[in-house]
């Protein structure tokens, strides 16, 4: 789900590319896709009035039939970051919500009611006590932290080729 308020657009498809195609959850959702494929959503609360409008998601999108396909702005995601989530598997999605806190130690979030299976992840709860938790809050990973150190205490075989490809200090 995509979230200005809890789950205001839906994937529930995919087209011929396996890209998710995201819906709105209702008549209250607005979407809008500027000319540089910014995405904006907007709420309307049962009066119809704005409970937000025009918020910057900071992704992009482009319109498919009824819904939109949605990725990130590349700037906003670190490439080492993107190949760590990019080796999770199926499994690994079903359990983590995808909120990663790269710092003094990688921390991933579980899904709720979820037991942790790596020492990095951490109840979906204990995560946003310790990180903070907002539907509006996204990570910027292409200004963020020097991952050689969290990466390399990672118990996934992609760690390897992160650090490498990591710049030198």
């Amino acid at each position: 789900m995509a979230e200005v308020d809890a789950g205001v657009l839906v994937g529930v498809d995919r087209n011929d590319k396996g890209e998710v195609i995201w819906h709105r959850r209702d008549d209250g959702v607005e979407v809008a896709i500027d000319a540089q494929n910014k995405l904006f959503l907007s709420l309307r609360a049962a009066d119809g009035s704005y409970v937000m409008e025009r918020f910057p998601t900071g992704d992009n999108a482009r319109w498919e039939g009824q819904g939109i396909v949605m990725w990130n702005e590349e700037a906003r995601l670190n490439p080492a970051v993107l190949r760590l989530l990019d080796s999770w598997s199926a499994d690994d999605w079903r359990r983590r919500t995808g909120y990663v806190n790269v710092g003094a130690a990688t921390r991933i979030q579980l899904r709720r009611r979820v037991d942790k299976k790596v020492p990095q992840e951490l109840e979906h709860w204990d995560y946003a006590k310790q990180y903070g938790f907002s539907w509006l809050w996204k990570p910027n990973w292409g200004k963020g932290p020097d991952l050689r150190a969290t990466v390399s205490a990672l118990d996934n075989p992609v760690a390897a080729d992160l650090l490498k490809n990591l710049p030198k200090k």
